[in-house]
């Protein structure tokens, strides 16, 4: 059965101490291999720090506020917010993304700028995806961009979409779906290079979209708290509905085929099982500041959130 994680567990591991920024965090990402994470900043800074440093002065109870030893990289690299912030599929390149319409690329490794378009899309860009050497860029007019990280130029181009692209999910090298706050759920065939198929306009902004059964079912949370559960092949209307967030359900990690977690506006992180539609549980919460962004680190051990609080928490989700 899944639930909370009792304080008198025989084995509890230590968290990370919190990470505090002097601005909203707008974006986080786990590095896919190391202990590191990324943070974009509505000031248009970009950080990286050594979680593993963090989960150290856990231990030690060093609580002192000073996160130098902690921070790998601090560069201000955007003209007005980071909205997006994505390490590529092997670790190497941290990708960024700026209301200032500019797409770049840190060098992970040498800890510097190597990748970058200022004019990458013709208004703000808001979410970033990656899988293999392609990275996926939303922006705020509902035009989404490929981009082969081999070379400085887009690839493909997809325009469908009325208002700002709120999420990326690419399944593989052919499959691509997008959600958008127009109330729409869109499937692009990239071998084509063409729209497979697009859902009816709703009313309920749609805000992100997660995979589950096989790729068989598509949850997609919503303004108004709604998961909207669609079945592949069938896209006009979901075939589900499962109501039960008070707030808007801003992100989603999945857990296992049939269980997600949603980070909402009211500040709960949920465990959600789907198919059977059941609330599970609750990890955590940011006190009454909403969850807008959840991470999973590369080990599956700690889940990462942000919130209106300036503040990233670590989350033990082992017994998930």
């Amino acid at each position: 059965d899944l639930g909370i994680m009792d304080d008198d567990d025989e084995y509890e591991l230590p968290l990370p101490s919190d990470l505090l920024f002097e601005a909203p965090i707008f974006s986080i990402d786990f590095h896919p291999s190391t202990d590191i994470i990324a943070a974009g900043l509505v000031t248009g800074s970009m950080e990286m720090h050594r979680y593993r440093d963090l989960l150290e002065n856990s231990i030690n109870n060093n609580n002192d506020g000073d996160d130098d030893d902690k921070l790998l990289f601090t560069d201000l690299v955007h003209e007005g917010a980071c909205n997006s912030v994505k390490f590529n599929e092997d670790g190497n390149f941290l990708f960024s993304a700026g209301a200032d319409q500019a797409l770049k690329a840190l060098d992970v490794n040498s800890l510097r700028l190597c990748y970058d378009m200022p004019d990458a899309h013709a208004s703000g860009i808001t979410c970033l995806a990656a899988l293999g050497s392609t990275i996926f860029s939303g922006d705020e007019d509902g035009c989404v961009k490929l981009w082969d990280t081999r070379q400085q130029s887009s690839i493909a181009s997809f325009h469908q979409h009325s208002e700002y692209i709120t999420s990326i999910l690419p399944l593989d090298d052919q499959w691509l779906l997008c959600t958008a706050a127009d109330g729409a759920l869109s499937v692009w065939n990239m071998k084509k290079n063409k729209l497979h198929d697009m859902s009816d306009t709703n009313s309920d902004e749609y805000l992100c979209v997660v995979p589950l059964y096989e790729n068989s079912r598509f949850v997609v949370g919503s303004a108004e708290g709604v998961l909207n559960i669609y079945k592949w092949g069938t896209w006009d209307q979901p075939v589900d509905k499962f109501q039960g967030h008070p707030g808007s359900v801003d992100c989603m990690i999945v857990v296992d085929d049939k269980t997600v977690l949603t980070g909402s506006s009211d500040g709960l992180i949920r465990v959600v099982q789907i198919k059977p539609n059941k609330m599970l549980g609750v990890v955590g919460e940011h006190d009454d500041f909403p969850i807008e962004r959840m991470c999973l680190s590369h080990d599956s051990t700690y889940l990462a959130t942000s919130s209106h609080d300036d503040t990233v928490k670590f989350w033990d989700i082992r017994y998930l």
